[in-house]
């Protein structure tokens, strides 16, 4: 009887031992505590950037709402209408969407604008009178709505005329409507690659119809 007590108070000490010191076959097994999550402020989440260079001297610029050129802008217009003409802004000002700037750069330079945009504003086209614009996303983008669109290329400080309505990232343009209307933005799509003998048409890619048979 004596054996059988003193064996119960070996096999006690020996599971109180397991339970205050785990081990596996003789090996202490160190915890590891969870992963600490580190919460996201608000605001300070990312968004897809990309960088857009511009050239020393002046620019024609268009950039998605918020965007600011800094310092690296000695001087930034933007154009009010024909009766206001240019207003002077300080560079550090947000600028808008679809809304084009003058900006005039000391050297060459790059701003990051955001690609993640979906702001599609419709400017208003009044009749006869010349509309600064500005691409609103950070990709290239096509306008509608427009009689004429004349873009500025920085290298040669030279109007020219785009015939095909095409702002890249960064590219803002003056637009001119005889009878007034809303000029509109959308993502330039590449055209559809047709097949041998197919012509692409408004609709798509589709086969020529045959000429009507002559009696």
């Amino acid at each position: 009887m004596r054996t059988r007590w003193v064996l119960l108070a070996i096999f006690a000490l020996l599971m109180a031992l397991l339970l205050n010191e785990p081990t596996t076959l003789g090996q202490t097994i160190t915890p590891t505590p969870p992963p600490i999550a580190t919460p996201t402020a608000p605001g300070t989440s990312r968004s897809p950037v990309r960088s857009v260079a511009f050239h020393a001297g002046w620019n024609l610029i268009g950039v998605p709402t918020g965007t600011t050129v800094g310092g690296s802008a000695s001087a930034l217009y933007t154009y009010g209408s024909e009766r206001d003409g240019y207003v002077l802004l300080d560079s550090n000002t947000p600028l808008q969407a679809g809304v084009g700037y003058w900006a005039y750069f000391d050297k060459d330079t790059s701003i990051a604008v955001r690609i993640d945009s979906v702001e599609f504003p419709a400017v208003p086209l009044p009749a006869g009178e010349w509309v600064l614009i500005g691409n609103p996303l950070g990709v290239r983008v096509e306008v509608a709505g427009q009689d004429v669109l004349y873009v500025f290329d920085p290298t040669t400080q030279r109007y020219f005329l785009q015939f095909a309505s095409i702002l890249e990232p960064g590219s803002g343009a003056w637009a001119y409507s005889a009878d007034g209307g809303i000029l509109t933005f959308r993502r330039w799509a590449p055209p559809p690659t047709c097949q041998s003998g197919q012509v692409l048409t408004q609709g798509g890619c589709a086969w020529p119809t045959p000429a009507a048979s002559q009696p």
